[in-house]
């Protein structure tokens, strides 16, 4: 029995070593499968993961040890037209992200905001009960003033 068939044997009997001898003797076969039908190396590399997943999980399935490298194989295109099928989400190039705007606030300016709202807080606290209802009204949960009244 070769070495690969020998650890599919030990894998399916739930040796979590075997399959990482598995793994590390086909990652690479599995990752030029998964990069030559899909053109894209982060992808290829995220369906080959989710191939072992895959193959780790339903081991127990495969019959013939023998058949481990065309079985990995099926499971690697799957998972690549899993990966074609599923939506992309929109990607920008590093120089384009760099001249766009950051909306997210310094620490300098998180502190004065969050200063200037316990100023704000603690000025409506001071108001009279229906002064502090009106401006609340108005101002934060901005009803409209005919609403108010």
């Amino acid at each position: 029995m070769d070495r690969y068939q020998e650890s599919v044997v030990q894998a399916q009997a739930g040796d979590a070593r075997a399959y990482n001898r598995l793994v590390i003797a086909f990652q690479d076969m599995a990752f030029a499968y998964a990069y030559a039908r899909l053109g894209d190396f982060h992808l290829a590399q995220d369906v080959t993961q989710e191939a072992f997943i895959e193959g780790f999980r339903d081991i127990g399935q495969l019959r013939d040890p023998d058949a481990w490298p065309g079985w990995l194989r099926r499971i690697i295109f799957k998972q690549c037209d899993r990966a074609w099928r599923r939506p992309s989400l929109p990607t920008t190039s590093m120089e384009q992200a760099s001249s766009m705007p950051d909306d997210n606030l310094l620490p300098d300016e998180i502190v004065a905001e969050e200063k200037a709202r316990l100023a704000l807080s603690e000025a409506l606290q001071n108001l009279p009960f229906e002064e502090r209802a009106i401006t609340t009204l108005y101002y934060i949960r901005e009803h409209r003033q005919k609403d108010i009244a």
